[in-house]
């Protein structure tokens, strides 16, 4: 009994590969040029972290869908890039020893996926805003050119 169970047994426990040897999570590191923005990591409209001030990391969990970073910090621009999933390469590797079974349970958990480890993103300065005309000169009636330069601020 004890040795038709042993196939079994072994089967169960070499499932889910990616799930045991990276697992469901990972950490992703943020960066801005100039660094000290605050940064919300984002999927499907659910907040996963956020990071402030940059440069931080965050523990975010797996999935095939990927995120959305927005930065912002005064005096820039802000910043949004997506950051897409990408399928690890131990997936291989756990179709051919964990079967159909491993593969499965890797791709609900997420542990088949992967995010960049760092994403950096560039928070432009704002523009300044634009320069009012110098004020037009006139003269001031009656009064000697002198007087006029004084009041100008001549």
């Amino acid at each position: 009994m004890l040795l038709r169970l042993a196939p079994l047994s072994l089967l169960l426990f070499s499932t889910a590969c990616a799930s045991i040897t990276t697992g469901t999570t990972q950490a992703v590191t943020v960066q801005t040029e100039p660094p000290g923005a605050m940064c919300v990591v984002s999927r499907n409209g659910e907040t996963l972290g956020i990071v402030n001030p940059t440069p931080g990391s965050l523990n975010v969990s797996k999935s095939s869908q990927a995120m959305t970073v927005r930065c912002e910090r005064p005096g820039s621009q802000v910043a949004l890039t997506t950051v897409p999933s990408s399928v690890q390469a131990m997936t291989a590797g756990n179709i051919l020893f964990g079967g159909i079974i491993g593969l499965g349970i890797d791709a609900a958990s997420g542990a088949m996926n992967q995010y960049p480890p760092n994403i950096s993103l560039a928070l432009p300065a704002q523009p300044l805003p634009p320069i009012p005309p110098a004020a037009v000169m006139e003269p001031i009636p009656d009064q000697p050119a002198q007087t006029r330069r004084r009041r100008a601020g001549v």
